[in-house]
């Protein structure tokens, strides 16, 4: 069994080395698994597999699969975003797609049981991510300001660009050792310390780094078809050094872009026994307070998923979700791009910070639909897949860019994913 995880672990590392561009709630991930992706993003109160609890709710260990059992869950999702910008200078508009790509997501979890208290759980998994890649598009123009002349300089010896947010990869992967205690039936309470490491590139050289959070969450089962439980996530600190010249000094700066504490809360209901399940949860997302988003102007943000399960027969699982999150962003209207904004310490124009939150970091879907079935082969396997569909999402602003010309900066985005999941327990 060592060596089975130790694979698995290396094939997750491998993966996370493509990861990249995705984004639903924000820039985080509905789910984790597919599972709970194809139940909107549900898990928090009545996880059906051990990747859901150990990403969701560390108190629910004891409460997926069977408690006595050793299970090691391995899932992956094929993500496909599709993002297009428009930039609009007085009467020209330029429009680009970002170039296309699928991007595999990976997700593993193993739980181990102690005793008939006690469980451990590790997981690893894809849990935020971001980005666009626009480069040799129509708002690829690295010269398109020239202010040689103002500064008594040759042509073409002070230019600046179009957009200058071209590229931004960002991606984050969580390790969460994870310990569970029942000190009675119809309670449990778990911790699990969160290891973040992330990956960030805004067209300079990808920066990475590593950062250190925890989780705490109970569950009450008043009675055995219903569960409820409370979870808290702490936020996680990061920051990626030698990034970006944001000034335009020539040398790269840093940036701390901090994963958000979270307050979630959920509730399930079987209906009818081993039958029928709906499951619904509700987070709140610190953006505002967290680190580089609170720099873009994001709003906290609101999550509703809702998730139902039907065995129709034995060993199949028919599921279905949805999810909601308002769009964090900000919209900013009458911005004055010869501005100065001030963000973590370096100054650059309005314009081109305005570029930035709402060509280079998109995060606006806020409607996303799922579905997915499961069958229980034996006892021992079972494998699942799922879909999800976030509904495209358009946010544009305008001002002016930094000679006083009118500036219209719009983006939109939609994803797909597709995801796929085997089971063992032993």
């Amino acid at each position: 069994m060592k060596k089975l995880v130790s694979l698995l672990l290396t094939l997750m590392f491998v993966l996370m080395l493509s990861m990249a561009a995705f984004a639903t709630n924000g820039d985080n991930l509905i789910g984790v698994g597919p599972i709970s992706r194809a139940m909107g993003g549900v898990g928090i109160a009545s996880p059906q597999d051990t990747i859901t609890s150990l990403n969701a709710n560390p108190a629910s260990l004891n409460c997926s699969g069977q408690c006595t059992n050793y299970e090691i869950d391995l899932g992956a999702t094929l993500f496909i975003p599709k993002v297009n910008t428009s930039v609009g200078i007085d009467v020209n508009t330029y429009n680009a797609d970002s170039a296309k790509k699928v991007y595999p997501i990976p997700s593993l979890g193993v739980v181990i049981p102690i005793n008939d208290k006690w469980k451990f759980g590790f997981g690893a998994y894809g849990l935020a991510g971001l980005g666009v890649n626009y480069r040799n598009t129509n708002i690829d123009q690295p010269a398109y300001y020239d202010f040689s002349a103002m500064y008594g300089l040759p042509a073409g010896t002070r230019t600046y660009p179009l957009s200058g947010a071209q590229y931004s990869q960002f991606s984050l992967l969580q390790i969460s050792p994870t310990i569970s205690f029942t000190p009675v039936k119809e309670f449990s309470i778990g911790l699990a310390p969160k290891i973040n490491y992330g990956m960030l590139d805004f067209g300079s050289g990808q920066s990475t780094t590593f950062g250190i959070g925890g989780q705490l969450g109970i569950n009450f089962r008043p009675v055995d078809q219903v569960s409820m439980a409370l979870v808290y996530t702490t936020p996680i600190q990061m920051t990626y050094g030698s990034l970006y010249d944001f000034s335009g000094t020539g040398s790269k700066g840093s940036l701390k872009l901090e994963a958000p504490q979270t307050l979630a809360a959920g509730i399930s209901v079987e209906t009818l026994k081993d039958v029928f399940l709906i499951e619904t949860d509700v987070k709140w997302i610190n953006w505002a307070n967290a680190d580089g988003y609170k720099d873009f102007d994001w709003r906290d943000q609101w999550v509703l998923g809702v998730g139902v399960q039907y065995r129709p027969i034995k060993g199949l699982s028919l599921r279905a979700g949805y999810n909601y999150g308002i769009n964090p962003a900000r919209t900013h209207y009458n911005f004055n791009g010869s501005s100065m904004v001030n963000m973590q310490g370096y100054t650059m124009p309005t314009y081109y910070y305005e570029n930035f939150r709402m060509v280079g970091f998109p995060a606006f879907p806020e409607h996303h639909i799922t579905f997915g079935l499961g069958y229980e082969f034996t006892k021992n396997f079972a494998a699942n897949i799922g879909y999800m569909h976030a509904f495209a999402k358009s946010t544009t602003e305008s001002g002016t860019d930094m000679t006083g010309l009118t500036a219209t900066l719009s983006s939109t985005l939609s994803e797909d994913s597709v995801e796929f999941g085997l089971s063992w327990k032993f």
